[in-house]
């Protein structure tokens, strides 16, 4: 319920709205740092950071569902990323060349257009965790 709305958005927002800056490349590297990241090693994160550092009970299922949510964020940004990626800069270019705004832009020609893109990488992003949290 959470990765794939975060995941979505922010690949949305970097990709799309982001400035193109040192820290925008200083937060992309992270991410495909984080793609590479042991599943046992965000769950001690998990482990410290939700239960040590704010407090949240002993819950498996809370605990487990954030740090789920956590590893599969870094394969739903880069999924949607590429397929953002992969739209044509002429459609961008007919969307502003007909006088619709930036947002009108990404989310009524680029969004449907890379859809299929986004949902495979959601799917893919999600359906490893499920089959870890089923464990």
């Amino acid at each position: 319920l959470l990765s794939v709305p975060l995941g979505v958005a922010s690949a949305i927002y970097l990709e799309e709205f982001a400035p193109k800056n040192r820290l925008t490349d200083i937060v992309e590297i992270n991410i495909n740092n984080l793609a590479a990241v042991p599943s046992i090693v965000f769950g001690l994160l998990g482990a410290s950071i939700f239960i040590g550092y704010l407090g949240l009970p002993l819950s498996a299922p809370l605990v487990g569902g954030l740090v789920l949510t956590l590893m599969t964020l870094p394969t739903i940004i880069i999924a949607t990323r590429d397929s953002l990626r992969s739209i044509p800069p002429s459609i961008r270019q007919a969307a502003l060349g007909i006088g619709a705004s930036k947002v009108q832009t990404v989310f009524h020609h680029v969004l449907p257009i890379a859809l299929p893109g986004i949902l495979t990488g959601s799917i893919l992003g999600v359906a490893p965790s499920k089959s870890l949290a089923a464990r």
